[in-house]
């Protein structure tokens, strides 16, 4: 098979767009909510955690499944029942993850909320589930992207790919804004930009794919990505006691 240069090319500009984009926005929210009566230094620092929370919530709920999913991919594109299993099957692992997760963090709640010494992030349920909400939805998102690339739908990830960049962009202004000038509006804003192009993802996932849970299949996807879910959680572990 011939390599297409031109092909190769234009793909990379566009992956690489779409993954540069979240920065840049970030670059141009970050002015328009900082200063005199807008979010201040304690504000970006409760941003900061809980961002890590959210990181946190991502390592675990993805598994890996970003790489796992491109690995299997070739195992299966040829069998479109089976290929059909699989892919319905990631998108469950990741929610049933995301269920489990939200167990203990309900449980403990209030001593996660000792870990902290700001006020503001005591109160662990006021921003903690909706912390672990966006890792999931995060999971969701980079998974599918990670499919459609395999999969070779450019104008979807695009879509998709610009789309959950502006959504969220635009609902961390109006969460700061309208709803609480404080780390807890910015947080809500994230939570229901990304679950906007989370749930169409779903939506997509099963109406092209059914709905499935086929231990059989994961059993191996899950063998694959356990060592790369052991490297993501030591990285992040490594981070947070150099950040704290």
């Amino acid at each position: 098979m011939k390599f297409d240069t031109k092909e190769f090319f234009r793909l990379s500009i566009i992956y690489t767009l779409v993954v540069a984009l979240p920065p840049m926005l970030n670059l141009i929210i970050r002015p328009l909510i900082e200063g005199e009566n807008l979010l201040n230094a304690s504000d970006f620092s409760q941003i900061e955690i809980a961002e890590t929370i959210i990181s946190l919530a991502f390592i675990f709920t993805t598994f890996a499944m970003k790489i796992a999913i491109s690995r299997f991919y070739y195992d299966y594109a040829d069998n479109q029942k089976d290929y059909n299993k699989l892919i319905s099957t990631i998108f469950n692992s990741i929610l049933f993850r995301g269920a489990i997760l939200m167990v203990p963090a309900f449980i403990f709640r209030d001593h996660i909320g000792r870990l902290f010494s700001q006020e503001a992030l005591q109160d662990f349920g006021s921003y903690g589930f909706a912390a672990i909400l966006i890792g999931v939805s995060r999971s969701i998102n980079v998974t599918a992207f990670a499919l459609y690339r395999n999969e070779k739908k450019v104008r979807l990830f695009l879509t998709l790919g610009f789309g959950v960049g502006l959504l969220r962009s635009g609902f961390q202004l109006v969460g700061v804004f309208y709803y609480d000038m404080s780390f807890i509006g910015y947080v809500y804003g994230t939570l229901i930009g990304n679950w906007a192009i989370s749930l169409v993802i779903l939506i997509y996932t099963y109406s092209r794919c059914g709905f499935h849970y086929n231990r059989k299949i994961l059993k191996p996807v899950n063998k694959f990505a356990f060592p790369l879910f052991e490297y993501a959680l030591f990285g992040w572990g490594i981070n947070f006691a150099d950040r704290y």
